[in-house]
């Protein structure tokens, strides 16, 4: 089951086999990290919102359905970031070859003119 990002932002607990359950990280946890061993992780992202690397290599990519031209394929090592240009599902993976686990977190656009918050998950 795919991750909702927002500004009330809920995330999977699990694998792909959750069973859809979910937390709120947003009012608790506003700064959390993902880790990445060896699966995909599918989440809805919003336009503007920004992917930074901290640890490994990532592979990020998106559903293109009902548009034209090929799905990205980005590729980030630590320290660099990526920002959504469209919202829709991403899919972001680890890569094997860039040792045991990955390590991510989501920066949200900011609502509004708001203070910006800053979303990661486990």
């Amino acid at each position: 089951m795919a991750a909702r990002l927002s500004s009330h932002a809920t995330a999977d607990t699990g694998s792909p086999h959750s069973n859809g359950q979910r937390e709120n990280t947003m009012h608790h946890e506003p700064h959390r990290e993902l880790h990445l061993d060896h699966t995909c992780r599918s989440l809805h992202l919003p336009a503007g919102a920004v992917l930074h690397c901290h640890a490994g290599r990532l592979w990020l990519t998106r559903e293109t359905h009902g548009q034209a031209g090929a799905s990205p394929d980005i590729m980030l090592v630590p320290g660099q970031r990526h920002r959504v240009a469209s919202a829709g599902m991403h899919f972001l993976t680890h890569l094997r070859t860039s040792g045991p686990a990955a390590r991510c977190s989501v920066e949200l656009p900011a609502p509004r003119a708001t203070l910006r918050r800053v979303f990661s998950w486990r």
